[in-house]
């Protein structure tokens, strides 16, 4: 989340039976993936009156999503993978959470944690750099342009 206007959304909507990833960009929102609640296997449907377990692991541009109904799931990994999906809108943000419409959706012990960064490439060793000279110039304009 940057601000109001500007982040991805994990949506549960019990109104509607869905579960879906949405971006918001300059207040513009665009539907990025969506599932009926009804069509996710094994991961209890969006069961109301239930604590839920909720795992959302961003690494890069990379995210996943798991949820599950906490009767049914002892730890958050155990919990089915619901969505699994790249985006490359943010390089950061904050984490914000909110329901809508769902009046019986409990959730507690909020925690977010930072992932080892990952890095593409590791530096040779032993390595020494040689100074280009090729942005010396030497010119002398001692007479006009075109003679010689």
């Amino acid at each position: 989340m940057q601000d109001a206007f500007n982040y991805l959304a994990y949506e549960i909507n019990i109104e509607r039976g869905y579960k879906r990833i949405v971006l918001v960009l300059n207040g513009h929102t665009k539907v990025l993936k969506q599932e009926n609640a009804s069509l996710i296997k094994n991961d209890g449907g969006i069961p109301q009156n239930a604590w839920h377990k909720i795992l959302i692991t961003a690494r890069r541009n990379r995210f996943k999503i798991r949820t599950g109904d906490a009767r049914q799931h002892s730890d958050y990994e155990s919990a089915p993978l619901v969505f699994s999906f790249s985006d490359v809108s943010f390089s950061t943000g904050k984490v914000a959470l909110f329901t809508n419409g769902n009046n019986q959706f409990y959730f507690d012990k909020l925690n977010v944690e930072s992932l080892i960064c990952e890095t593409f490439w590791k530096p040779a060793k032993n390595i020494r750099v040689k100074p280009d000279n090729a942005n010396v110039f030497v010119e002398q304009f001692d007479k006009p342009f075109g003679t010689k």
